[in-house]
């Protein structure tokens, strides 16, 4: 029976229920073929029953470890598959984000190329205007550059863990969500009511990634109200760091609330259901920390503990 159960998994590649069977399809053919019971009975030694029992739980032991293992490995490429799916979702509008953040600096740089034209072809260019032009035109440059080296660093996947300012990392958030901020005439205020220099251990990029996520559902959330706005508070105390972030917009249902976190759940017609999923895992898995929701009366916040890195 053991032997037709090992041929019968083969095929499947079931790897627990292969060492499982093999394990006890070697051991039975051992004893059959030493004729150990009779060995046993004769020597007066505790019943071979017993051994065989010890026996099974260790190699049943061993089936569930290497599954566990499968399993948890499995369940890691997932979430990493989800994260991937979730920024290759939100890449098109990040891409509209830098086109609004470049609009403006360009229409700076045009000015300055047309004020300098201007300035030489009436021979009133001097040499204090140009320098003074010239360094505008940088400052403009570089905020270009800035912005593009923030977006990449956003999308650029690291594993590596560190220390990190936690004001740095939900910065950085806003600077990739200020054109959409911008656009949809969102009022957001961020108040930091702890040391500027309070540092979290994990990955900041993964940090940014659920600040992102929680503000652009605010966002979202609050673009039909007359006047929209996102509040998003730091504070701590000496062993947490507490992340508040509320908004007015449409809310959800009480019912709605358990299912939040849970994967491919959602309350948005065109939503995928794997952001606060995310949000929840990053927290938990790579901060150790952990995070919640409140409906309130008019909108809904989200509140996000962290552990202090001292």
């Amino acid at each position: 029976m053991l032997f037709i159960s090992v041929i019968f998994n083969i095929n499947k590649g079931l790897k627990a229920t292969l060492i499982y069977v093999l394990g006890w399809s070697f051991v039975c053919l051992f004893l059959y073929i030493m004729q150990i019971k009779s060995l046993y009975i004769q020597s007066g030694y505790i019943d071979l029953v017993l051994i065989a029992f010890a026996i099974e739980a260790v190699l049943f032991t061993l089936s569930l470890a290497n599954k566990y293992k499968e399993l948890k490995l499995q369940n890691l490429n997932y979430e990493n598959m989800l994260l991937h799916q979730n920024r290759l979702a939100k890449s098109g509008s990040m891409i509209v984000n830098i086109a609004h953040q470049w609009r403006q600096p360009l229409n700076s740089l045009s000015y300055i190329l047309i004020n300098l034209k201007s300035k030489y072809e009436s021979d009133n260019l001097t040499k204090e205007y140009f320098y003074k032009k010239f360094n505008q035109a940088n400052e403009q440059l570089q905020f270009m550059s800035k912005t593009i080296d923030d977006f990449k660093d956003f999308y650029t996947p690291s594993k590596k863990k560190e220390e990190f300012y936690i004001k740095d990392s939900i910065q950085k958030a806003f600077t990739i969500l200020n054109a959409d901020i911008k656009q949809k005439r969102v009022n957001v205020s961020f108040d930091f009511h702890a040391n500027e220099f309070l540092k979290v251990y994990g990955i900041s990029n993964e940090l940014s990634q659920v600040i992102l996520t929680l503000i652009k559902n605010s966002i979202d959330a609050v673009k039909n109200e007359n006047e929209p706005f996102i509040r998003v508070d730091v504070s701590s105390d000496s062993t947490w760091i507490k992340i508040e972030i509320e908004d007015n917009g449409r809310g959800v249902k009480a019912k709605d609330i358990p299912n939040l976190f849970k994967a491919y759940y959602t309350t948005k017609k065109e939503g995928f259901g794997i952001g606060l999923y995310l949000v929840k895992t990053i927290i938990e898995d790579s901060f150790m920390g952990k995070v919640e929701v409140k409906a309130l009366k008019k909108g809904i916040k989200f509140i996000i503990f962290l552990e202090k890195s001292f």
